[in-house]
């Protein structure tokens, strides 16, 4: 928790030093869905290793599944967001 924001997502580690470029969509269900990029490799470059984490949200907001990181196809990719199953699995 914290006084201006409510509480961190994705806090930052030394092997995860940076989250960015993150956003929200709401699913025909009404779950919110929250992904950003993850800079994994504990480095900050732009050209850093990185990956799509994401976590989903059923009560308008706290996180009630993930964080899970997006397959690296573009077809797991489609099925993690069709049906979120890797999200609630997690």
């Amino acid at each position: 928790m914290t006084d201006d924001f409510g509480f961190i997502v994705a806090e930052a580690t030394a092997q995860n030093p940076r989250n960015t470029e993150g956003d929200i969509i709401e699913l025909a269900d009404g779950t919110l869905l929250l992904a950003w990029s993850d800079f994994y490799a504990g480095e900050m470059p732009d050209h850093a290793p990185a990956r799509i984490s994401a976590m989903i949200s059923t009560d308008g907001g706290r996180p009630t599944a993930g964080p899970a990181s997006a397959p690296s196809s573009l077809a797991g990719l489609r099925r993690l967001l069709h049906d979120g199953a890797a999200l609630r699995a997690s």
